[in-house]
């Protein structure tokens, strides 16, 4: 019996100590991994903010936003990048971070009883092929990078996406061949030359984004704006001349038709061009079409004008769009200016209203400028069947847009 019991304080004894020396070394283990993580969520945040600061200062340039004193669209500007780039940069390095870890252990748990993983190298590539390989990567991630500070704001997000994968897998690569991540780093840059310094330059990143959030902040709060909001419906081709508020003897418009009874109606009005997009670009601009120069399907509209959108974000109004017409789109640059600028090319005017009433309910105690664009006044003359038969017309085949 005595020997039983000496056996089992034995045995009791050798768990304790086998689980204070697993509970150790998990203990490590996290702490190990919690530092690189950090490490890496730092850079991430670096990475992020730097990339798109120097985005934000090219957009603010290329829209003239100084010579316009356009400040608080400056100061929103910059704000919305650097809060892009940050939450960008900790979201990719901690997924792929994760993603490492969970391909590891899903490895060690599946096939490291199975398979064996060896490399086995015959002979060490030469210097000339690594700075080729490393070259042509670094040189397609320069010519990314130019072309990205001259993109639109909404190709932010694949440029970074590219650029943060390139340095984790330069992290990873550094960590393979057992090379000190800082120390290439000290050799570019003499500021950060340890974890202390990226530490550091986080934080320092992290304060301006603070500040700069506070200050977008303390604007909406006490500067919101005191005028009324401002609704820009466009019926796309409509005539004039076929409206009843105009004289039109059928009854194709009773709803702008009251409308108008209550409202200021202009009996004289010019377009400026004969089709959407150099009007548009009117609409937006108050320049004629020859200043503008959007004049032709493939044209842009051009960042160093100032439009309607960029006037009222200044002022802090919200500003939201939905456009159906495939001429004046993100890519031609008409969502300057515009918080939300949702496409529904050639989309029913039914289903363009329910969106937008979707918005308004959720922003309707907010100073807005909306642009609602609708397509079904324009070809192909799709006529309802309803209309059809009130005002008798024949059977034909609808044009092609």
């Amino acid at each position: 019996m005595k020997t039983t019991r000496n056996t089992r304080q034995k045995i009791l004894k050798n768990d304790t100590l086998n689980s204070g020396v697993q509970a150790e070394d998990i203990g490590g283990f996290f702490n190990r991994e919690k530092k690189k993580i950090i490490f890496l969520i730092e850079w991430g945040i670096i990475i992020g903010f730097f990339l798109l600061f120097l985005k934000a200062i090219c957009f603010i340039f290329s829209h003239h936003y100084f010579s316009h004193k356009m400040f608080n669209l400056i100061l929103l500007n910059f704000t919305c990048s650097i809060n892009r780039g940050i939450l960008y940069g900790i979201g990719i390095s901690a997924s792929f971070y994760f993603l490492l870890v969970i391909t590891s252990l899903g490895w060690r748990k599946l096939f490291s009883t199975y398979f064996e993983l060896k490399i086995i190298k015959k002979k060490k590539l030469t210097p000339l092929i690594k700075g080729i390989f490393w070259g042509s990567v670094f040189i397609y991630w320069f010519f990314q990078f130019f072309k990205f500070l001259l993109s639109s704001p909404h190709q932010t997000r694949p440029f970074l996406v590219q650029s943060l994968i390139v340095f984790l897998i330069l992290f990873l690569y550094l960590q393979l061949k057992n090379i000190s991540f800082q120390s290439l780093v000290s050799r570019i840059f003499n500021l950060i030359i340890n974890s202390t310094g990226v530490k550091r330059t986080a934080i320092a990143v992290l304060s301006i984004f603070m500040l700069a959030n506070l200050l977008v902040f303390s604007k909406k709060l006490f500067f919101s704006p005191s005028g009324p909001n401002v609704l820009l419906i466009v019926a796309d081709a409509l005539r004039a001349d076929h409206l009843g508020c105009y004289g039109y003897n059928q009854p194709t418009s009773p709803y702008i038709d009251t409308f108008a009874k209550e409202s200021l109606l202009f009996e004289r009005a010019m377009s400026n061009a004969s089709w959407t997009k150099p009007s548009m670009g009117t609409v937006f601009t108050s320049l004629y079409p020859h200043e503008h120069r959007a004049f032709f399907w493939s044209d842009d509209l051009s960042n160093s004008w100032l439009t309607l959108a960029e006037v009222f974000r200044n002022r802090n109004y919200k500003t939201y769009a939905i456009q159906t017409n495939p001429s004046i789109t993100k890519n031609y640059n008409f969502e300057q200016g515009f918080q939300y600028y949702k496409e529904m090319v050639l989309e029913e005017g039914e289903k363009v209203t329910s969106e937008f009433v979707s918005w308004l309910k959720k922003n309707k105690n907010k100073p807005f400028f909306a642009y609602l664009h609708y397509m079904d006044t324009h070809v192909p003359y799709n006529t309802p069947d309803e209309f059809s038969q009130i005002f008798k017309l024949k059977d034909y085949t609808p044009l092609n847009p």
